[in-house]
């Protein structure tokens, strides 16, 4: 076996190199089936903000994946607080771990090209008069959810970004 032979052999290992599960779209604005997409201004704005920052913007781990715009339709009026809401959401898979971690934008976003996409949370909040949270969910391979509830009449909406975050 020759060294090309050897190297070709580890990269279709899917043990070493697992297949890449990103899926990127235009812009990053692909909706989860699960989901129940909310229609109202505020959510077209936090759409706007959201993918306009994070476009081209990858999450950075082992597998360096891009944030993808979510928004589901919401009866309750605060964010989340375990897994089985993000389940019951849709925001997650229902096969997902229960480990779930909670942290502030500002704890998760530190790195400078993170940055734009805390601004423009930080405009969100302004215009939504809410705070976003992060939620970390799974071991090794983390859902990543950045979250924040928007209003608008009667009507309420979760949006925010998603992304995967890979720790081995």
């Amino acid at each position: 076996m020759t060294d090309n032979d050897s190297y070709m052999a580890m990269l279709n290992n899917k043990t070493i190199n697992p297949p890449s599960h990103k899926k990127e779209s235009t812009l990053n604005t692909k909706q989860d089936k699960t989901l129940k997409p909310a229609t109202f201004p505020p959510v077209q704005q936090a759409h706007d903000l959201l993918v306009t920052a994070s476009h081209g913007i990858h999450l950075i781990s082992e597998s360096d994946e891009p944030f993808e715009f979510i928004n589901t339709v919401t009866e309750r009026d605060t964010l989340p607080t375990t897994v089985k809401d993000l389940k019951d959401l849709g925001l997650i898979d229902p096969e997902a771990d229960d480990k779930l971690e909670i942290k502030s934008i500002q704890e998760f976003l530190q790195r400078e090209e993170y940055q734009g996409i805390v601004k423009a949370l930080e405009k969100l909040g302004e215009l939504t008069q809410q705070g976003g949270k992060v939620y970390l969910v799974g071991e090794r391979s983390i859902t990543v959810l950045i979250l924040s509830l928007v209003r608008y009449e009667q009507q309420c909406a979760i949006i925010g970004l998603r992304s995967l975050l890979v720790q081995t």
